[in-house]
Order: C-alpha cells, then structure tokens, then sequence
C-alpha cells in the first residue's frame, strides 16, 4: 500500500503567494507551512518510489541527495529565502559532471518529470552528441516508444541544421539540440493530490529506463 496520499490541496495558493511575502521575517511561519504541505509528502513520495529507484543501480538514493530543500541558495537570492518549488532528483552516481538523471518538479501552477542531464558542460554533451550517432540504432529503437506514450525531447535547439545529411527525423531531431531533456509537463490536477501520483512517476520512469540505462553506460 502507497504511504503516499497526495499533496496537500492548500500548496497551490502557498506557493503562489510566498514570492510577495518570501521575507527573512516571515521564514519560520512559511518553513512550517512548507514542511507540512510540501516536503512530509514529498519525502513519503521519495518513499514510494525508492524501491524502484533502487533498481536502476546507477542512481544516487540518498535521501539529502534526491529531496529538496526548502531553502534557497543565498549567494543567488539574499532576500528570498525559501524555494517557491519542489523536486526530487535521481542523479547518475558514478560522474559529477553530465550526469543523467530521473526528476520529478512541481510549483504552484505545473508538474514535470522525466530524464534529464545535470551538472552539463559543452565538451560532455559534444561528447553525447557523438555517442548518440555511433548508436544511432539502438537510440531508434528506444526512443518511439517513450515518445507514444507522451515524453518530448525539449532542451536548447542549434539555430541551424547540424546535421542536414541525415534522414531520419527522430534521430535529426535529437542531435539538433545542443543538450535535451525527455520530459512531460502538465497543469497542476487531481492527480497531485492523490495516491495516482506515484503511479504515474513510477510508470513514467519505467518508461524511460532503457535511455536512462543506455546513456548513462556510455563512456563520455
């Protein structure tokens, strides 16, 4: 049985309001109100989920590595002290830099998940880029079926064609981003407010677990 309920149905209007109000003075009320709608579940949803993650062997599971925290960074936001978001994060354990990774974020009006890379630099993704043409045939082969059952490829696009002498769409597509992302986003439903949720995560990053098991066994 799930551990996981769903998130609290007052986060919404929270989230929303905490950017007009997100003061040094106001912090202890606001981190009480954040742990008790937002991070008590997301750690039960970390919960849920573990096993699965677990499996995929190649991930950080440690729970300071994959649960957010409330708190933001204060070199980049003085003022502001607490996230207006959350995520978890399954990140590649064996690199610090390019590493693949499975996420789950959400803020007040949206939700998203999916494979993405963390810690990216331009010589690791020229280097992906690279090893993706190599084995252009198994990407093919994995790739459809992630993208049917609703996953796109998003990240920053080449203003031109960087590969005008290939013919397959798909693969042209890929390439074409200077890093991508396979990722759903959805508006905020009755699914985050309720046990389906991890349902939904644990079957998406199912899906995704063949690129998630051939990109972060490529040596880059």
């Amino acid at each position: 049985m799930s551990a996981f309920t769903g998130f609290s149905r007052d986060f919404p209007q929270f989230l929303f309001e905490l950017p007009f109000e997100n003061t040094i003075e106001k912090q202890a009320e606001h981190v009480a109100a954040y742990k008790e709608m937002l991070l008590e579940p997301l750690k039960l949803l970390y919960g849920d989920l573990l096993p699965l993650m677990e499996s995929f062997e190649v991930l950080e599971t440690l729970p300071r590595r994959c649960i957010c925290s409330p708190y933001t960074d204060r070199r980049f936001s003085p003022t502001e002290p607490l996230k207006d978001y959350v995520y978890l994060k399954f990140r590649q354990s064996d690199r610090t830099e390019d590493r693949v990774g499975l996420y789950f974020e959400m803020g007040c009006e949206a939700y998203a998940y999916g494979l993405r890379f963390y810690r990216k630099t331009p010589a690791g993704m020229k280097a992906r880029r690279e090893a993706i043409a190599e084995n252009s045939e198994a990407y093919l082969k994995i790739l459809p079926p992630i993208l049917k059952s609703g996953f796109s490829i998003v990240g920053e696009r080449y203003k031109k064609d960087h590969c005008p002498d290939l013919s397959d769409p798909l693969l042209k597509e890929l390439l074409n981003h200077k890093y991508f992302s396979l990722s759903i986003t959805k508006p905020l439903d009755e699914t985050v407010f309720t046990p389906a949720l991890s349902e939904v995560l644990a079957e998406g990053f199912t899906t995704l677990r063949p690129m998630l098991e051939l990109t972060s066994g490529q040596t880059i």
